[in-house]
């Protein structure tokens, strides 16, 4: 659909209503999981960008409750999501992802205090077979009551590949802190 409003025909915007179409079959590539819209921004033919709004709902172990005895944490809000890839002129590809939980809280399933969730998880890859390069960043956080039920979690990754299909660099961190 090109929005006359913004006055460029390489934007798009695509949303989908899942109310009384359930008997028509839409373009799968751009649905939603289950509610959300999808802005598709093309500025050439090769690039493409997605923004997306999932919902959250799952449960997770929080080793700091409870004193260090840990309990199991539900969790519910939203995940945003962006995605870009781009194709350059000499044939590579170069993709970012980011994601994000929105209003993301929860009730610990033994103690019942409320927890937040929070962090960002970032991923960039360029290739063009070789040489390649790809960054992955996650930083994931439930926020608990009161001091010392912190659970953060860190990890990082790096591989770089050069030209001739040599390992140049390769990175994995990875840490989990009770704060």
């Amino acid at each position: 659909i090109w929005d006359e409003t913004r006055g460029n025909p390489d934007f798009l915007d695509y949303t989908y209503d899942f109310g009384d179409d359930c008997y028509q079959t839409p373009d799968l590539r751009f649905l939603p999981l289950t509610h959300g819209e999808i802005q598709i921004h093309q500025p050439g033919m090769n690039s493409f960008t997605e923004n997306l709004i999932f919902p959250l709902d799952m449960t997770v172990y929080v080793p700091c409750a409870l004193g260090g005895a840990g309990e199991m944490v539900h969790l519910t809000g939203e995940l945003h999501s962006l995605y870009h890839v781009a194709e350059d002129e000499s044939g590579g590809y170069h993709m970012v992802s980011h994601n994000q939980p929105q209003g993301v809280s929860g009730v610990g399933l033994t103690s019942g205090d409320t927890y937040q969730g929070n962090g960002v998880t970032r991923s960039t890859t360029n290739i063009n077979v070789f040489p390649y390069n790809d960054t992955f960043i996650n930083n994931f956080r439930i926020i608990g009551q009161g001091p010392g039920n912190n659970y953060t979690i860190h990890h990082n990754i790096h591989i770089t590949i050069n030209a001739n299909g040599e390992l140049t660099a390769s990175v994995d961190n990875f840490r989990s802190e009770c704060k």
